[in-house]
């Protein structure tokens, strides 16, 4: 909001776009951490979103190959701090001065037979504090330069999917993620780890069961680290192997 975009068909298969746009994230309250008026409140995130890309189609439509590179300037950046001398789940949210996220995205879409259909896709991106300044017992500290946490540098999936004319479909995908941080310090970190998912089923006109698996093959990972003022590490993982079966109607 507001948000400007220009397209042009470079040829009947290939389309060059630009865009800029203007974004916000509402602002909130720090209801269990707040010691004063000031720490009570946290302010709306704003952000400048530019962003250049190629779309295109080749061998009528069956495959789908689009890039893109993007350039976010971030303002009064919604973030959360610790408290070093209140252990552990002693935080509250605040706002950095600014950071920036620049990268690049790709798409890919194949459908090389019929019923049968290939996905791809990797992103890269590098987010970083351009300006945030703490004051801990007195004393200023910068975190200029430090990598935003919560934000992987990687993001991949690839997948193949196939729907046979009975109903019968199957689908097999491959998602992953690089290295994050989860604190501005940039102490606490998750290595990069990749999920392998499937799912296999029956789909009629108005219903369909599937039997699915997820994290098949059980990779630990985790989604959350916080230290603690005693320097002891607790983490939350992530989601482990699960299998299942669901059925839906439609109507």
């Amino acid at each position: 909001m507001p948000m400007v975009s220009l397209s042009w068909d470079v040829t009947s298969n290939v389309t060059a776009y630009g865009s800029w746009s203007n974004g916000f994230l509402a602002g909130g309250y720090n209801y269990f951490s707040a010691d004063s008026l000031g720490t009570f409140f946290y302010d709306p995130e704003h952000t400048t979103n530019y962003e250049l890309g190629l779309k295109t189609n080749w061998f009528s439509k069956k495959l789908l190959a689009n890039i893109s590179a993007f350039y976010i300037d971030i303002r009064d950046k919604q973030v959360r701090e610790e408290d070093p001398n209140g252990g552990i789940g002693v935080w509250k949210y605040t706002n950095a001065a600014s950071a920036h996220s620049i990268g690049v995205e790709l798409e890919l879409k194949a459908r090389p037979l019929p019923g049968l259909e290939l996905t791809g896709g990797l992103g890269y991106s590098h987010a970083v504090v351009d300006d945030w300044t703490v004051v801990n017992d007195g004393v200023p500290y910068s975190y200029e330069g430090k990598r935003l946490p919560w934000s992987p540098d990687l993001n991949y999936h690839v997948g193949a999917g196939y729907t046979h004319e009975s109903g019968l479909f199957g689908k097999v995908d491959l998602i992953g993620a690089g290295l994050q941080y989860f604190d501005a310090e940039n102490s606490l970190s998750q290595v990069g780890y990749a999920l392998f998912n499937a799912r296999v089923g029956y789909a009629a006109e108005s219903w369909d069961i599937a039997l699915w698996g997820k994290n098949i093959f059980d990779n630990r990972y985790v989604t959350k680290k916080v230290k603690d003022n005693a320097g002891d590490i607790l983490v939350e993982d992530g989601a482990p192997q699960s299998f299942g079966v669901s059925v839906s109607w439609r109507f």
